[in-house]
């Protein structure tokens, strides 16, 4: 069974990355892409955490992302980003 899981992170301003956690799951890519495009219960903490990002993930332990959906706070809304250089070597897990 594949889900899609949403986190949340910013980079401080010390280069530090504070990652939020996971703030929900879905087993339809759609729902998820639904809730961070149209910011549901602030999502975005009123901008504070800058990157969200929708992983695709198999069930199991220890899980990593197989497909990812990156998006940036701009201004009022999340939009379509890449992943950020900050990250680029970091894996996140489930």
């Amino acid at each position: 069974m594949e889900i899609f899981v949403i986190k949340q992170f910013r980079i401080t301003e010390t280069d530090m990355l504070e990652i939020c956690g996971n703030v929900g799951f879905f087993t339809n890519l759609y729902e998820a892409l639904d809730i961070i495009e149209n910011n549901i219960f602030d999502l975005s903490e009123d901008g504070y955490y800058e990157y969200s990002v929708i992983m695709k993930i198999n069930e199991g332990l220890y899980q990593t992302a197989h497909e990812e959906y990156w998006y940036r706070w701009d201004c009022d809304k999340y939009v379509e980003c890449d992943r950020p250089e900050e990250v680029s070597s970091f894996t996140f897990m489930l």
